[in-house]
């Protein structure tokens, strides 16, 4: 008799056990690597070839020749190199808002501590991504991005622009928007300096 009893809940045991759901467990730092990688591919830094960099200078340049007494502009791979890890940084803030569903975070420059002295434009665009974008925006905003770029004091600049394939505008119609930031060495629009920085534009 006892023996029959063992035999029987031993059978339970094993029924029971069959029956069980297995559940599979997700480690926390798995799953937000897991989103951040997904997120990070949302996000495409632009590398920018020698012809491409030719077309920022001469584009720069094209606006700075408008001013009398304004010297050409050179390109700089430092600046350059802080220009597009900025330009990534906000690119990432804004995917984050944009996937949370909440409000679009801001286009902020970076914080003085972190610029050094250094000179910063910022621009955002949908669809539009290149050097020459960026300054036609400066112009046409005629404020400090544009009497940055072509204050007379600053002799070089880089350029970083990132593509950001989400957001509303990605999802109805796929159309990217860019994250473009320019840097100026030495740094422009210094107190009471736009007088003398700023030369008059050359009549046509």
């Amino acid at each position: 008799m006892y023996a029959e009893k063992l035999i029987v809940l031993v059978v339970a045991v094993v029924a029971l056990t069959a029956a069980k759901p297995h559940w599979m467990w997700v480690d926390d730092d798995e799953a937000a690597d897991s989103q951040n990688e997904k997120r990070a591919s949302n996000i495409e830094l632009i590398t920018l070839n020698k012809t491409a960099i030719a077309a920022c200078v001469a584009g720069a340049n094209f606006y700075r020749n408008k001013h009398e007494t304004t010297g050409a502009l050179v390109w700089d791979a430092d600046l350059a190199r802080g220009a597009q890890s900025w330009a990534n940084e906000l690119a990432k803030r804004r995917l984050v808002t944009d996937t949370k569903g909440g409000r679009a975070s801001q286009i902020k420059h970076a914080s003085p501590k972190a610029l050094k002295g250094i000179g910063e434009n910022l621009f955002w665009s949908v669809l539009k991504g290149t050097c020459a974008d960026a300054y036609v925006g400066w112009e046409k905003e005629n404020s400090g991005s544009y009497t940055q770029l072509v204050w007379k004091g600053t002799k070089k600049f880089g350029m970083g622009i990132v593509k950001g394939n989400f957001g509303k505008y990605w999802e109805m119609v796929k159309y990217p928007q860019y994250f473009m930031v320019g840097r100026f060495s030495p740094a422009g629009n210094t107190m009471n300096g736009e007088a003398t920085n700023v030369g008059k534009k050359k009549k046509l």
